[in-house]
């Protein structure tokens, strides 16, 4: 569609909003964040949100910078709900223990949403 998912900054991006090391294949590999379906999944949420998309032909470079930033917001998203039993860290050491800061994956979720659907309205004016 409007998206070339072979950015390698997609799935560092997708990570590091999820709260994990933006390398860190582990918990979530780039074969798993750029499988095709969640990737036509996140486009279509924009769609949606702004069916105009369609029918531009061309987009400028800031066009398409604000498109990649609303995809990956709408990406990211659709892990929000499997991410809760995937995280818990926790480092004990004779000195210190500490655990990780838990994220509250649904507030975060809706945020995402909120954000790409800020992004991709303005193209509702084409």
């Amino acid at each position: 569609m409007f998206i070339d998912k072979t950015n390698p900054l997609i799935p560092k991006t997708v990570r590091t909003l999820l709260g994990l090391e933006d390398n860190d294949q582990s918990i979530l590999s780039d074969l798993t964040i750029l499988n095709d379906v969640l990737v036509l999944e996140a486009q279509q949420i924009l769609v949606d949100y702004a069916p105009s998309i369609l029918t531009i032909e061309t987009f400028t470079t800031e066009e398409q910078d604000r498109l990649n930033v609303a995809f990956i917001y709408a990406l990211t998203s659709l892990f929000c709900g499997s991410m809760d039993n995937s995280l818990e860290i926790e480092v004990k050491t004779i000195d210190v223990m500490w655990r990780k800061k838990n994220i509250d994956y649904e507030k975060l979720e809706s945020s995402l949403l909120q954000k790409a659907q800020n992004i991709v309205k303005q193209f509702n004016n084409y």
